[in-house]
């Protein structure tokens, strides 16, 4: 029976239980077999049934790790992990502003923060720090996503049928101008007692760069999302500080899967529970769902150092992407590296038995493509909502970011043209094609290289 519980968290059980007596745990059970299950669950003393995300899923609330053991004895159930916060990956600095970011309580994690790299300071803030932004806005090297899309080689013509989705904060739709007023925009929050519309920019930024219409920006230039999608859906897996539960990001990722998304971007993570071919419940299901024939596009996370891709990028079937900067040709000094997570460099006996079965697809990331780089102070603009850069943004509705949340949604859209086109139908038509343009080794620190639209419509 022990194998049915999550090796990352029986070792942070101990701390888990001193930082609170009753922990959040997400239930994996056989298809089908979830009402079942669920009214056994019921009658266990204490429990609390939280959600039932996705088709598999049971999120509860433990009050002693005793029933554990008595959870595992349910012969449906087939994982028993943590439910712990997800957000937006890293925690890099901002160019000069000593400002404290969001920050929550996670008794699996402790105090987890969100990603200083990319993420705005807010209007309050902005304002507060106006003198120094407005200093700094003039030292930034900003490239629009028009320019990303002319240096990266895509087609003027880049009108798509497939369908799409994001997993982020929010996302927007017309009136926004880089949004058609004829596109099918499906918005749809999970986070509880929050809209589906983007309240940070993280989200909107997301979503227009990987799959919006064009504007031009009257300080910076055109703005254009690399494949301008049809019918998109933005699914608010984050609320508008910038964090989820794990249970929220299921359910996003399986109801894109239903709407018929066949690329899904995900600028999102959190840590690797495990092997990401049997225990992380993120990385299973997105290797169960890319088995037939979904196509995610994951970011590889902004930490910036070996060992620190997560969860769900660390997942061998996703296409995993970092930052690669502009204006020094190189590796973003905050884009993390491979080959995975913390979890496989702490227990390297599960690595070397995952890398036998799955091979280089457990080598993260897959490759890289442009999302800013803090070493030359260069950004990249796109949608923002709402308003949160009063200077260097002079149009409302707009932001400058980096991080690999922003070259992520470029390789999706890239990869979703790519599809549309039928030059791929696969994730691993994808790698297959990276590294058949590839003269080196698949790389901890830049996959396969940079995606350009050559190397995937060759």
């Amino acid at each position: 029976m022990a194998d049915k519980l999550n090796p990352w968290m029986v070792e942070k059980l101990a701390q888990a239980e001193k930082r609170g007596s009753s922990l959040k745990y997400i239930i994996e059970v056989a298809p089908g077999t979830r009402e079942a299950v669920l009214a056994q669950l019921r009658v266990l003393p204490g429990l609390e049934v939280l959600a039932t995300p996705a088709d598999r899923y049971i999120s509860v609330v433990v009050p002693s790790t005793s029933l554990l053991s008595r959870i595992e004895t349910i012969p449906e159930v087939v994982k028993i992990s943590a439910e712990t916060v997800y957000g937006i990956r890293g925690t890099g600095p901002l160019t000069g502003l000593p400002l404290r970011f969001p920050r929550v309580f996670d008794p699996w994690r402790g105090e987890v923060g969100i990603s200083k790299v990319e993420v705005e300071v807010g209007l309050l803030k902005g304002l507060a720090t106006l003198p120094l932004r407005a200093l700094s806005s003039f030292e930034e090297k900003v490239y629009t996503t028009d320019q990303v899309r002319q240096l990266l080689g895509v087609p003027k013509e880049n009108k798509i049928n497939t369908r799409v989705a994001v997993l982020d904060t929010g996302g927007i739709k017309f009136p926004h101008p880089l949004m058609h007023l004829n596109t099918k925009v499906y918005l749809k929050s999970l986070v509880p007692g929050e809209a589906p519309i983007d309240g940070m920019s993280h989200g909107s930024w997301v979503q227009a760069a990987a799959f919006g219409d064009d504007f031009t920006h009257p300080r910076w230039g055109r703005c254009e999302g690399v494949a301008d999608a049809y019918e998109q859906a933005h699914f608010k897996v984050l609320s508008n500080l910038g964090f989820g539960m794990l249970s929220f990001i299921l359910d996003g990722i399986y109801k894109a899967y239903e709407w018929g998304a066949k690329v899904i971007s995900m600028s999102l993570g959190g840590p690797l529970e495990g092997s990401a071919i049997e225990d992380d419940p993120i990385c299973r299901l997105v290797n169960d769902l890319s088995a037939k024939g979904v196509l995610f596009v994951i970011a590889a996370g902004n930490e910036g150092r070996d060992w620190s891709v997560g969860s769900p990028g660390a997942a061998p079937s996703a296409i995993t992407v970092g930052s690669w900067g502009i204006t020094r040709n190189a590796l973003a000094g905050f884009s993390s590296r491979g080959p995975s997570g913390e979890f496989y460099r702490d227990h390297r006996d599960v690595w070397e038995r995952d890398l036998a079965k799955v091979g280089e697809d457990l080598r993260k990331p897959d490759l890289v493509s442009f999302g800013g780089d803090d070493r030359a102070k260069e950004k990249l603009l796109s949608a923002g909502m709402p308003w949160y850069g009063p200077l260097t943004d002079l149009v409302p509705g707009f932001s400058l970011m980096m991080g690999t949340s922003m070259s992520t949604p470029v390789s999706a859209g890239m990869i979703a043209l790519a599809y549309d086109r039928g030059y791929i139908k696969s994730a691993a038509d994808v790698k297959a094609k990276l590294k058949a343009a590839s003269t080196e080794p698949k790389s901890p620190l830049h996959g396969y290289g940079l995606l350009d639209w050559k190397k995937l419509a060759s």
